[in-house]
């Protein structure tokens, strides 16, 4: 070929990729390759073409070709493949002395369009007679360069498409996490304080109304991927908000909760506290699971306790769940957390820790429900590492009058 008619050809193949919609409406590395190897057919002239590609999960690597079939007899081992693997760009051409045992031609070009970690893309052009002289070669890195370029902004576009997303789905998880907390219904002696600022959408707190002036308190901490846990709060709140309704003890209530989640697709667990007061009794139900922090402060006693808990909630479906029924007098409390609060990291490298919590407790009886929460979210900003990003924050508190 002339160097005109390899530019000219060149030219043409990248009109054609450029306008070619079946790749750039999906730019998988899939569709990429195969626009690359319809757009490379324009580009023959006497040369047998394909596209190399391989990627981390197909470490074989696939062999494109315009007629769609491999004529080139590459293996997996093949010395072609480390070849194609060099610099983005270069262009290199080799004497076949049996390398393409499948193609009777006397040298062939690699022209290497992406070599990363994860991923090869390159051109093989094998010349059946004759040499491949510096026009072609010339034609053909510019050719190269185009699908480079193509595949740099494809990558870009796709990173910007995947930053909405997780945008998109952060956002929806937000939402979803305030609609929770707004619908708390109201009850004498309870109040909640929580500082969602971190954005991980992983707590709620709600109080439900139950049967027989009781009411149940929630407090609750999801783990899970970002799509499971929106529909994790969501599930869990639709599962309170019918149990609350039922004569269920709390333990019962997460034995039935417990036993539900495990049974569910995808990895979601749940941490929970429950205290449900119950006032005609004159006594309060403590249960929960996983990392969670219930104090328990007795008026006249003036001590304060810890209620340690098993795995969370979905984890093992038969996993023991602890509970207890513990006598209200005026001015106990119960205070749930959750471990945004107690595991906050001082500025001195330690934790805030729940028996600073139960501490806290102690020496701030006095307060009503809503200002004790507060106060103790106050007291952990006041101490906490500001350099550390934290979790959500939730503390609801039960006092009995």
């Amino acid at each position: 070929m002339k160097k005109k008619s390899a530019m000219e050809r060149a030219m043409k193949a990248s009109l054609l990729f450029l306008d070619d919609e079946n790749w750039s409406q999906t730019p998988s590395g899939q569709a990429f390759c195969e626009a690359v190897t319809r757009s490379v057919a324009a580009f023959t002239a006497g040369h047998v073409t394909a596209v190399l590609y391989r990627h981390k999960d197909a470490p074989g690597g696939t062999v494109l070709t315009p007629s769609g079939t491999e004529t080139f007899g590459l293996s997996s081992d093949s010395r072609v493949w480390e070849m194609s693997e060099g610099k983005e760009g270069t262009v290199t051409v080799y004497d076949n002395d049996g390398i393409l045992p499948a193609v009777k031609c006397r040298q062939f070009a690699v022209a290497r369009i992406a070599a990363r970690k994860n991923v090869g893309i390159s051109i093989l052009l094998a010349r059946e007679s004759g040499r491949i002289d510096k026009d072609e070669i010339s034609a053909l890195r510019s050719l190269s360069a185009v699908f480079s370029s193509s595949l740099r902004k494809a990558k870009a576009w796709n990173k910007r498409l995947r930053l909405r997303a997780d945008e998109a789905r952060r956002e929806t998880l937000l939402h979803a996490q305030s609609c929770i907390i707004r619908g708390s219904a109201e009850m004498a002696g309870y109040g909640k304080s929580i500082d969602y600022s971190a954005g991980t959408g992983s707590d709620f707190c709600k109080a439900y109304p139950s049967l027989e002036s009781s009411a149940l308190v929630c407090v609750c901490d999801v783990t899970a991927e970002i799509s499971e846990r929106q529909q994790g709060l969501v599930y869990l709140d639709t599962w309170f908000t019918i149990i609350s309704k039922t004569t269920l003890d709390a333990q019962s209530a997460l034995k039935r909760l417990n036993a539900d989640m495990a049974r569910r697709q995808g990895e979601c667990y749940a941490s929970v506290s429950l205290i449900r007061h119950l006032p005609d009794s004159g006594t309060v139900e403590v249960a929960g699971c996983g990392n969670v922090g219930v104090v328990v402060f007795s008026h006249e006693t003036m001590s304060a306790r810890l209620v340690e808990f098993g795995p969370a909630s979905g984890i093992n479906g038969d996993a023991a769940i602890v509970g207890q029924t513990i006598p209200a007098r005026s001015g106990d409390i119960v205070l749930a957390c959750t471990d945004g609060v107690f595991a906050a990291k001082r500025r001195n490298g330690d934790l805030y820790g729940i028996r600073e919590v139960c501490e806290f407790v102690r020496g701030h009886y006095y307060l009503g429900a809503a200002e004790l929460a507060e106060r103790l979210l106050a007291d952990v900003h006041e101490r906490e590492d500001h350099g550390i990003n934290h979790d959500d924050r939730t503390v609801a508190v039960l006092k009995i009058r």
